[in-house]
């Protein structure tokens, strides 16, 4: 017996690391076990989206003070001349 928890993924009964424990019983597993499933996917998918985000800062921040540091360069290069 099989079943669907993501897309394009299939987890078999009694192997997989996503099969539902009450599956082993031959029992349909509860909602509670769908909804805590749902719920933990979705802290993973915050936990990774608030990653890209920080790592884009970050990556603005640097931008930024490159743009600033090449300026205050070019200024400096220009009171040479």
């Amino acid at each position: 017996m099989c079943f669907t928890t993501v897309p394009g993924k299939i987890n078999c009964r009694g192997g997989d690391e996503g099969a539902a424990p009450d599956l082993l019983d031959g029992h349909a597993p509860g909602r509670g076990y769908w909804l805590s499933k749902t719920l933990a996917r979705l802290k993973m998918m915050l936990e990774e989206r608030e990653c890209v985000v920080k790592a884009y800062r970050d990556l603005k921040k640097i931008k930024h003070e490159r743009l600033h540091s090449n300026t205050a360069s070019l200024k400096r290069l220009q009171n040479l001349k």
